[in-house]
């Protein structure tokens, strides 16, 4: 792995050119050579690409092109973060295989029209490992959604430290947001945990009413050694 010292010209890398990847470590800036995962698609991932496909294949097939000129004026007025940091504006299409992307993990139908809010602002959202008991939501800051989904997804475990990499997303749960009760909520117990490790985690709200749909929100978390 090679460390990185930027000049005047580039401040920040993010992705693979070629066959090196640019990440950053704990340590700073640095690259890598490009590695192919050499594990088997599992069958949950499968059903995802091919979702991704038959999404691709909708919009040019049988969306007509009202459709997708509606798609299109939502995506301009849209604001995503890229993984700089830097605001940037979808395009109708991918505004288009997000939404219905993540519709489909909720095993609901596809939405060949846009919804009325295509964005959720992300409200404050905080979790924690709780000794004895294991990782809690303790906050999810203000929302106007009253019908709708808190998704979350967890990777892991990793190395204490290794916080280059998320790996793939597993375990995924579902909360309802209109009866969640009380929190603190326990989202994952410390008996399913391991200790000394750091777990990613990837958490979505999705309003049901409008079909607005927040960026993911990532936030880590490391165990005791100890549970």
């Amino acid at each position: 792995m090679a460390n990185i010292r930027f000049g005047p010209l580039v401040s920040e890398v993010r992705g693979s050119i070629g066959g090196t990847t640019f990440l950053r470590t704990k340590a700073g800036p640095a690259a890598r050579g490009r590695v192919k995962p050499t594990t088997s698609v599992s069958n949950d991932a499968g059903t995802r690409r091919a979702t991704l496909s038959a999404l691709v294949q909708r919009w040019s097939l049988t969306l007509i092109e009202t459709q997708r000129q509606a798609w299109r004026d939502l995506a301009a007025i849209t604001n995503l973060i890229n993984s700089l940091g830097e605001v940037f504006h979808p395009t109708g299409l991918q505004l288009y295989v997000r939404q219905n992307a993540f519709v489909q993990i909720l095993a609901g139908p596809f939405s060949d029209d846009p919804p009325t809010q295509a964005i959720i602002d992300i409200p404050l959202f905080y979790h924690g490992y709780t000794a004895g008991i294991g990782f809690q939501i303790t906050e999810i800051g203000y929302t106007p959604i009253t019908n709708g989904f808190v998704y979350a997804q967890r990777t892991g475990p990793w190395a204490l430290g290794r916080h280059s990499q998320r790996g793939p997303m597993t375990t995924s749960r579902i909360i309802d947001v209109t009866t969640m009760p009380p929190l603190p909520y326990t989202l994952w117990a410390a008996a399913d945990l391991v200790a000394s490790k750091s777990y990613f985690f990837r958490y979505r709200i999705y309003d049901t009413d409008s079909g607005g749909l927040s960026a993911p929100i990532f936030l880590t978390g490391q165990t005791p050694a100890i549970l």
